[in-house]
């Protein structure tokens, strides 16, 4: 069970957007699927109206053909036509699958979330490690804080401006330094850590709302994008139905015709009402949240606020060829992958946590400099411009 809960746990690469997709939209449908299910095979999810000759098993036998089997509406004008005529209004049975449907839907919200973890398992710069040893750092004595702060600083380093990354790597670099970010905003394609892969996850988690929208639009709205705001009897979920059912009595076959309501096409019919209103809110939290983390990570002026955010006071507030240092530091030294890390650093492990990773990871860049040693950064920075 321990795996499966760990699935149900906030995980350390990601903000309160990707749990708003793939944790606590998951288990809301998660808990309708299980609803659902209960209402069907525990509750009356139909009752049909029988001949009085019908007794109480023949009712439940009817009942649960009925339920399970192709049944058809007809307007409530006309007369009940002939078998031939009945069978272009047949009612959809999208009703009898609705738990499975349901399930799907909520591993459709959490693979792009698995995607992204398992990927980022693959990739050079192990970010969860990162973030997980950062997260511990609170609990360590100051001596070996500033250890840990160091050794993370340093693996940070090197994998962005070295390249000594694993070669277990299943993406190369693109531009040196923007491959995680991208594949977080596409499942939010967020590192190169993999920077690309940051940009992917986001823009998936997107991609997925937007289908999951248009899916309920057109089969439970008959195509009407407005059908949320409207009174609809939905075709996906009819509630007066007509069936079909043959008994064997007295050597013989009879044949009956029986009117049926469907009453769990009311709760599901409510539920993707709701689901409809659901999606879209997190839909605008998703784009909202894919633009404001793109900015902060590709411009390079939100880099320098947030680097200026990061580094201890004595680094910031020193004479101007600091100040100087810092900018240089933040748009040379900082790239989008080592943002994201930090990103990631900062929400588990605070602000001080983060403060001493930024300041060793600073030292590292200006002591790299006074050896004379320029960046593979500074190149693609200047080459940008």
């Amino acid at each position: 069970m321990t795996p499966w809960m760990n699935c149900l746990r906030p995980h350390s690469l990601s903000d309160s957007i990707d749990r708003l997709n793939y944790l606590i939209t998951a288990l809301l449908l998660l808990g309708l699927c299980i609803i659902v299910a209960a209402k069907q095979y525990f509750g009356s999810p139909i009752e049909c109206w029988t001949p009085l000759e019908f007794k109480s098993a023949w009712e439940q036998y009817v009942e649960s053909y009925c339920f399970g089997a192709n049944t058809y509406t007809f307007p409530s004008e006309d007369e009940i036509e002939d078998g031939s005529e009945r069978s272009a209004r047949a009612a959809s049975s999208v009703y009898q699958w609705m738990p499975i449907i349901l399930a799907i839907q909520a591993v459709m919200f959490y693979l792009p979330h698995f995607i992204w973890i398992l990927i980022n398992k693959l990739t050079g710069v192990d970010v969860e490690c990162v973030t997980s040893d950062a997260g511990k750092m609170r609990k360590l004595p100051e001596d070996q804080r500033r250890f840990v702060a160091e050794s993370i600083a340093t693996y940070l380093y090197d994998a962005t401006f070295t390249n000594r990354c694993n070669d277990r790597r299943i993406f190369k670099c693109i531009e040196g330094h923007w491959c995680a970010a991208a594949l977080y905003f596409s499942t939010k394609a967020r590192l190169q850590i993999k920077i690309e892969f940051q940009d992917i996850f986001q823009i998936a988690n997107i991609a997925n709302l937007l289908l999951q929208i248009l899916l309920i639009t057109y089969n439970v709205g008959n195509g009407n994008l407005l059908w949320a705001f409207k009174a609809v009897n939905s075709p996906a979920f009819p509630q007066e139905t007509l069936c079909d059912v043959a008994i064997r009595k007295h050597g013989g076959i009879s044949r009956y015709t029986v009117q049926c309501t469907i009453s769990i096409n009311e709760l599901n019919e409510t539920i993707y009402r709701f689901l409809w209103f659901w999606f879209l809110a997190v839909l605008s939290a998703s784009l909202v949240n894919l633009i404001y983390t793109a900015y902060h990570i590709f411009i390079a002026s939100a880099r320098v606020s947030a680097c200026k955010r990061w580094l201890s006071t004595q680094q910031t507030t020193t004479e101007d060829g600091e100040n100087l240092m810092v900018n240089r530091f933040a748009v040379s030294g900082v790239q989008p992958d080592t943002t994201l890390a930090m990103r990631f650093i900062e929400a588990e492990a605070g602000a001080i946590v983060t403060k001493e990773i930024a300041d060793a990871l600073f030292q590292k860049f200006t002591d790299d400099l006074s050896l004379g040693n320029d960046t593979p950064s500074t190149a693609v920075v200047h080459g940008n411009k």
